[in-house]
């Protein structure tokens, strides 16, 4: 019997190490806790009809002077109480078998529930984790933004359109600047919107924050860009100014 249990216990071990979900552990729980349950249940009934067999065998025999005749037939009835007696042990033999199975069962996919149950608060932690990071980025983004936003308040977009008139009326690239000015500055109150938006985005659904960051990442980027394109090309206008001047001055003086 107890080889036999060892033997169950060990299939049963390797039946249950194959990775299994956490809400189908969980199932598994409760139907094997209502098997036991059922297996208990059988096991009370079938000693309960033992009991009766025995007591009610005792009971005729006491009742009655049995005679020669019917002691064969009390001896036969014996005989078949006794084989009924050994087939119910066997099938108790079998129930607590099979009782002791579904609690090793039990037990076993309990452990493997905790696992189960620690694998996922490590991922939700590392999850979480991840997100923390993601909105530093995302504040490191919108500061640099902020600073953008500061720095273009500061210079007047009148002045700007005055210096860029009279500097560069006598070139035909002022349209060209104009242009780019508008650009630039539309570029910067979409960048506001962005920033906007992600904000927003990221409350309501934070599975689409780390593709928005980058996009506006990616969009800063490209605004550096544009902006160094821009001193660049205001370098070389400042050089063509001054030389212009300075053949001016140079006519002047002849």
């Amino acid at each position: 019997m107890s080889e036999n249990i060892q033997n169950s216990n060990d299939d049963l071990s390797s039946n249950l190490c194959s990775n299994s979900t956490f809400e189908d552990s969980l199932n598994r729980i409760k139907l094997l806790e209502v098997e036991k349950d059922k297996t208990n249940l059988a096991f009370q009934l079938i000693l309960a009809k033992l009991d009766l067999l025995t007591n009610s065998t005792k009971q005729n025999f006491s009742e009655n002077n049995p005679t020669l005749d019917n002691q064969a037939l009390i001896k036969q009835l014996q005989n078949y109480l006794q084989k009924e007696v050994e087939q119910q042990k066997e099938k108790i033999r079998g129930l607590e078998l099979d009782k002791f199975k579904k609690e090793e069962e039990i037990k076993i996919l309990k452990e493997n529930l905790e696992e189960n149950k620690n694998v996922y608060e490590n991922k939700l932690a590392k999850l979480e984790e991840e997100r923390v990071l993601a909105l530093d980025e995302f504040l490191k983004i919108k500061e640099e933004f902020e600073k953008l936003k500061n720095e273009k308040e500061k210079i007047s977009k009148e002045k700007i359109k005055l210096l860029i008139k009279e500097r560069l009326e006598k070139s035909n690239l002022t349209l060209l600047y104009e242009e780019d000015y508008k650009k630039l500055t539309s570029t910067l109150d979409t960048c506001k919107d962005i920033i906007s938006q992600l904000k927003q985005k990221i409350s309501e659904n934070k599975k689409n924050y780390e593709q928005e960051i980058k996009q506006a990442k990616d969009l800063t980027n490209e605004q550096a860009e544009h902006i160094k394109m821009l001193n660049e090309r205001n370098v070389a206008l400042n050089e063509d100014r001054n030389e212009a001047d300075k053949n001016v001055n140079n006519y002047i003086f002849l």
